[in-house]
């Protein structure tokens, strides 16, 4: 009720909680692989010339470190109408380009293993995998429709990461040498 220059709340309600679009899952402990359907991400079709980003998040968990490369066995399918010489996927990992390829010809499914470097791998990552689809008969003078073009990132694609687990404590052995890390640091302070 407004009345002047209060306003009183008389009834409030619950709103539903919408369900997530995409419920992504963290990747399997004590495994070196997994697909993309065991890390919750189903067949993602993208349509046009420049598709929208296939985005797949990858948490490796907090205590876990990359001590090798790890591997990226991107399986893919698209339109039979898609020029295989003008269109190309590209493969990015935390914003950093790693691969891009034409695509396989006639329509079948493409296969692409990617390198992901060690020294890239966080415990939170994100996998960015990108189309640029053209159709057979593209002329940059005229229009050309781009409903038949479209790509799929199929769930079977597979990433393998060689891990170690840990976590980063400090330094106990030197409680030893006068307290340090609890003692004050500022001059002419005194415990």
């Amino acid at each position: 009720v407004l009345s002047g220059g209060t306003a009183r709340v008389t009834e409030v309600a619950a709103a539903p909680v919408p369900p997530l679009a995409d419920e992504f899952r963290p990747f399997p402990r004590g495994r070196d692989t997994a697909t993309l359907a065991e890390l919750g991400l189903e067949d993602r079709t993208v349509r046009g010339y420049y598709a929208e980003t296939v985005r797949v998040p990858v948490a490796l968990g907090g205590d876990a470190r990359a001590n090798a490369s790890g591997v990226l066995r991107l399986a893919y399918a698209h339109s039979d109408l898609v020029d295989p010489r003008l269109s190309a996927v590209e493969v990015r990992l935390n914003g950093v380009v790693l691969r891009s390829r034409h695509l396989a010809g006639d329509g079948a499914e493409g296969r692409l293993d990617v390198t992901l470097p060690a020294d890239l791998i966080e415990p939170d990552n994100e996998l960015e995998i990108v189309f640029s689809l053209f159709p057979e008969d593209f002329d940059p003078c005229r229009r050309v429709s781009d409903r038949p073009l479209w790509a799929t990132v199929l769930a079977s694609s597979e990433l393998t990461f060689s891990l170690d687990r840990y976590a980063k404590l400090p330094d106990l052995s030197l409680l030893r040498q006068r307290f340090w890390p609890l003692e004050l640091e500022s001059a002419g302070a005194a415990l």
